[in-house]
């Protein structure tokens, strides 16, 4: 399954990267951003189908480099707000991360964008974007702390397993981070469930994504850069795959 994946995104991103020189911006910004897509789900079929690390890194540090550009295309473009510009499409700076690209991270986080797009998001998963692109650039505690009212009012009493997470970044607790890893892994759990009780076909970003958690590499990264101590493996996150 694997080789056949590798053998449709290698096709898939080829004639991508071909179109790019002749389309204009919006379609650009599409293109890139599937591209992205298509890159990471390459990276995590190398490690599935071969273990082989070198390359994911490779592809996940291609997949925010789309992203990269994508936001670097749209800078100073008018116009309205894509849903293909908005914060919360944070796995490509997760990407980057997760592979050691910080600099490749912290140019996605500074060309983000730092408001809501109401039509196009949830309002929670923007803060959590929000969040994770400032604590990266090391702000002021202050202004995350206040970042979190707002992230905690959008929750409306419900329960955030991202808002939790974003908690014990910013407490350096040990205790908090691994209960947050925990409930984040239930939650992701439960929606690969219900996302393949809805699927007639299994899409290739599914077979692949669901047991590679990138996400969870990056939170890992993030976690030992602010000296909290971290587990040999997590569920999805090999030790094969860790920076």
């Amino acid at each position: 399954m694997m080789d056949i994946i590798k053998k449709n995104k290698h096709f898939t991103i080829k004639n991508n990267l071909s179109f790019l020189a002749e389309q204009k911006t919006d379609d650009q910004v599409r293109t890139l951003f599937n591209l992205s897509v298509d890159y990471r789900t390459l990276a995590i079929a190398h490690l599935l189908g071969d273990a082989d690390r070198d390359l994911f890194f490779h592809n996940i540090s291609l997949s925010a480099q789309m992203r990269n550009e994508l936001l670097l295309k749209h800078k100073g473009v008018g116009g309205k707000p894509s849903r293909f510009l908005c914060a919360s499409h944070i796995q490509p700076f997760f990407d980057a991360i997760a592979a050691g690209q910080d600099s490749i991270a912290e140019n996605i986080a500074l060309l983000s964008y730092d408001h809501w797009v109401e039509e196009e998001e949830y309002e929670e998963d923007f803060y959590y974007a929000h969040f994770m692109y400032l604590f990266i650039q090391r702000v002021e505690k202050e202004i995350l702390e206040k970042l979190l009212v707002n992230f905690e009012r959008s929750l409306q009493g419900n329960d955030s397993s991202h808002y939790t997470m974003c908690q014990a970044l910013l407490k350096k607790n040990q205790d908090l981070f691994e209960s947050s890893v925990i409930e984040l892994l239930v939650d992701r759990s439960e929606q690969f469930e219900k996302m393949g009780e809805r699927m007639i076909s299994k899409s290739e970003q599914y077979l692949t994504e669901k047991y590679i958690y990138v996400e969870g590499l990056a939170l890992i990264r993030i976690a030992k850069s602010i000296g909290l101590k971290i587990r040999d493996e997590y569920t999805g996150c090999p030790a094969i795959a860790i920076v």
